[in-house]
């Protein structure tokens, strides 16, 4: 969405709206759903591949139960407009922030089934399930019994040993 005086100057008297300061950035609530409505509008009313890009990120920056915004993420990860590893970095960073978000965690198993199917070998598939035990133990960390993210890790495991040549299997002869 485009930057507005609205959305950076925030909506009420005291309300900064956005703060970036030491490499983080805080967004209000009022400037959250300032984005949000407008990357919303902007889905609906194009369909620039650029344009879905952006406005989809954006949109779940501001809110990452946007089921829409994950349609149109998985449809630019199928067409390739979209890295299947820079969306799945884009994952992480959300889940870091929004931790408890469940259409969040599904879009990331989408792409890992996704990036288990392309996998070229099985070092692929071990890399891939140790960033996301990586990414599991960093959430369960802060947020002790984390449901989602224990849930998620049962899934790779579950996932990952499907995925396994039956030579390579455990119990394989």
């Amino acid at each position: 969405p485009e930057a507005s005086a609205a959305l950076f100057g925030g909506a009420s008297a005291g309300d900064e709206g956005v703060v970036a300061a030491e490499h983080k950035l805080a967004v209000s609530f009022e400037g959250a759903l300032l984005m949000h409505r407008q990357a919303h509008r902007r889905l609906q009313a194009t369909s620039s591949q650029s344009s879905v890009e952006s406005a989809s990120r954006a949109a779940l920056i501001a809110c990452s139960d946007s089921v829409a915004a994950w349609r149109c993420r998985e449809s630019l990860v199928l067409r390739r407009a979209v890295d299947l590893r820079s969306e799945l970095s884009f994952v992480a960073l959300l889940l870091r922030t929004n931790h408890k978000s469940s259409e969040t965690w599904a879009h990331r198993r989408w792409l890992l089934r996704v990036a288990f199917n392309e996998a070229a070998g099985q070092g692929v598939v071990e890399a891939l399930v140790r960033t996301e035990l990586e990414l599991v133990e960093e959430v369960a960390r802060r947020y002790d019994h984390h449901f989602y993210a224990w849930n998620h890790w049962a899934w790779v495991q579950r996932t990952a040993v499907s995925q396994q040549p039956a030579a390579d299997a455990p119990g394989a002869a």
